[in-house]
């Protein structure tokens, strides 16, 4: 029952809404094509059990059930339905009543359809859905209105919800974006600072903008000073940005000021700065400086003190004079003696000396040369031995220990016969670990072997090549690396023999330093 009112329903729509005035009577077949039936071998849709009224009988078609008459209805359209064998009197043709049905054949104003005869058109003013073509409508509690002006459009892209007060209406102008709370000033078109100020009431005021023809933002170029600066710019002072102090002012300051230790520097007049520096407990002290001008800078010298004859006179800068001590009558001769550092040197014999002046408390006179030299005597063989061979000059290690730091001055060999040779050189601990030295760096003290002078006498070397320091023996100048450290070790590297000496005798000969 119910397939067949909706379809009976989405007819009449199709008959009121898509036709308007016809001409001529067209059959439902022409109208819509759906397989609910067949008549006589054609879609169509039918309807058993239609009551016989008016010129109706029982089991017709719907083709031969609604038609469009434009001539028995006194001459405009007009259409006469029954349905499912509805019990009420169905309106006489041409008269101006309504038709009202449902799928149970109830006719009445509850029934969701009503058609009202029209003077030259068929109109639908009253339908009650939830669907139609797709679209779905909620039916409101009691009524709405939905009014279209003639000839407009209304087309909704998105979901659109509209809310807000009851009779409130909103006018679009010429269209464009709508524009939101929470929207920036950025969503609309640029605007100027006079159409801005054109529309601000209160432009000036505590809480108001200024419009004053400032035509940019610039930073200060002006200095501040002792005295005001007026200026003429039309540009305003960016509100993070400060003017300079005008360095070339000269304040008389009458109150006090205070400054921090190392705070206070005076210049020079071309280049450096005296810094002003106070203990950190520096009390209540008051710095007052007497009538008068001494530059410091240019007076004084050695042994020159900052005095002052009387209270109150100015400081000068001189030497003091025996006038100036307080004892100047008992501790004190003009005729004084002078200062000076020690010139001789203390040996085993005293010197007597014969200056005018004083050696200063805080000097010493330095040792004679002689009283720091120290031998290293290395002996190899013996007289009443057998003669040497050349392992027995070498390498022979760790032979003297040095016990300060020293500079070799010479080195004597001397032979009980014949003429051997030999390569002295020191051995010093490159490395310690765990208190341990780990590694030894040797370094030979002659350039090329010391040879042994025939018949038992001495030969040396020292770095010159001078006279040795017996007096009289000429020393080869064949002495290298003679500076030796704490700790160091002396010892023979090679040499050779000659098969005749027994004994070599190695004497080093070196000054602490």
């Amino acid at each position: 029952m119910l397939r067949k009112g909706l379809a009976v329903f989405f007819l009449l729509s199709t008959l009121l809404l898509g036709f308007g005035v016809r001409t001529q009577a067209q059959s439902l077949n022409d109208l819509w094509r759906s397989s609910w039936g067949t008549c006589s071998g054609v879609p169509c849709l039918s309807i058993s059990n239609a009551t016989s009224s008016g010129p109706w009988t029982g089991n017709d078609t719907l083709n031969d059930l609604l038609k469009l008459s434009f001539t028995t209805c006194s001459g405009v359209p007009c259409m006469r339905v029954s349905i499912d064998g509805g019990g009420s009197t169905v309106p006489a043709p041409g008269s101006n009543t309504q038709v009202l049905f449902n799928d149970s054949g109830v006719i009445g104003a509850s029934a969701g359809f009503t058609y009202v005869k029209g003077t030259t058109t068929a109109t639908i003013t009253n339908l009650l859905f939830t669907t139609a073509n797709k679209l779905t409508l909620t039916p409101p509690a009691t009524s709405a209105t939905l009014t279209l002006a003639d000839g407009k459009v209304v087309t909704v892209s998105n979901t659109l919800t509209f809310t807000g007060t009851d009779t409130s209406s909103v006018a679009f102008g010429t269209g464009g974006t709508v524009a939101y709370t929470a929207n920036k000033l950025s969503i609309f078109a640029a605007t100027t600072s006079a159409e801005l100020a054109g529309i601000i009431s209160d432009k000036v005021g505590s809480a108001g903008l200024s419009f004053s023809g400032i035509s940019a933002l610039a930073n200060p170029s002006a200095a501040l000073g002792l005295a005001a600066v007026n200026g003429v710019a039309t540009t305003a002072m960016r509100s993070d940005a400060a003017p300079a102090l005008d360095v070339s002012i000269a304040p008389t300051w009458t109150g006090m000021h205070t400054f921090a230790s190392t705070k206070l520097k005076v210049g020079g007049s071309s280049s450096g700065t005296v810094t002003l520096a106070v203990p950190a407990a520096a009390g209540s002290n008051t710095l007052t400086l007497p009538a008068g001008t001494t530059d410091f800078s240019a007076t004084g010298g050695t042994s020159q003190v900052v005095k002052q004859v009387s209270a109150g006179a100015a400081l000068t800068v001189a030497r003091l004079a025996c006038a100036d001590l307080s004892d100047a009558a008992s501790g004190c001769s003009s005729s004084g003696t002078s200062f000076a550092n020690p010139t001789a040197s203390a040996g085993g014999t005293a010197v007597n000396g014969s200056a005018s002046t004083a050696m200063r408390s805080d000097g010493a006179p330095a040792l004679a040369a002689v009283q720091t030299r120290r031998v290293c005597s290395l002996i190899v063989g013996a007289d009443n031995g057998v003669a040497l061979v050349d392992a027995d000059l070498g390498p022979q290690g760790q032979q003297c220990k040095v016990a300060a730091a020293a500079t070799a001055q010479e080195i004597v060999v001397n032979a009980d016969a014949g003429t051997p040779n030999v390569i002295v050189r020191k051995k010093h601990c490159a490395t310690f670990a765990a208190g341990v030295c780990t590694s030894w760096t040797s370094t030979d003290l002659l350039s090329s072997a010391l040879a042994a002078a025939a018949s038992n006498f001495d030969a040396c070397s020292n770095t010159g090549g001078t006279t040795g320091l017996d007096g009289g023996t000429t020393c080869s100048a064949t002495l290298q690396n003679g500076t030796l450290a704490v700790g160091d070790w002396i010892e023979l590297k090679s040499g050779t023999a000659g098969g005749t000496a027994k004994r070599l005798s190695v004497d080093i000969v070196y000054t602490i330093n």
